[in-house]
């Protein structure tokens, strides 16, 4: 059996973007990092189908190292979402967008399905028609305020 490999256009954060699937298969989500991992960045990613979601979150990382000192490194990640014939699909994607963003991350959705000559894997319809979508139940984090010093 052959398969076939192709490129998915997500949507942004509030409404992602419907496609109906014309066979099984699997969407492949990937958040990657930038060129430079000392830059701020961060990206999340979401796959819905049927009431479930796959997220994946990347970019860059920021952490404590050895004596508490500052430390980056770059933080990929993938999702798979299984995708039955016939069922609508969504799939999104939103860069950090705060002042804090530097670069913003590289990312990619693919279908990876079953070969078939007689039709397309999938095709896009309009969001608005189906009744069941929700945005991810994800809050953008805000920054906090300074810590007070202590006496």
């Amino acid at each position: 059996m052959s398969y076939v490999y192709q490129s998915i256009t997500p949507g942004d954060w509030g409404s992602g973007r419907a496609y109906h699937a014309n066979s099984d298969g699997f969407v492949l989500g990937n958040v990657s990092f930038p060129s430079n991992a000392g830059k701020g960045c961060n990206c999340m990613a979401y796959g819905y189908c049927q009431g479930v979601y796959a997220m994946a979150t990347g970019g860059n990382t920021g952490f404590f190292g050895r004596s508490w000192s500052l430390c980056m490194w770059s933080n990929p990640n993938s999702l798979l979402m299984p995708v039955y014939a016939g069922a609508t699909f969504y799939a999104g994607v939103a860069q950090m967008g705060s002042g804090d963003q530097q670069m913003n991350a590289p990312f990619s959705f693919t279908w990876i399905g079953p070969q078939s000559s007689s039709r397309n894997a999938f095709h896009e319809v309009d969001v608005s028609t189906d009744p069941d979508f929700r945005p991810p139940p994800i809050r953008r984090l805000k920054r906090a305020a300074p810590m007070a010093a202590k006496p």
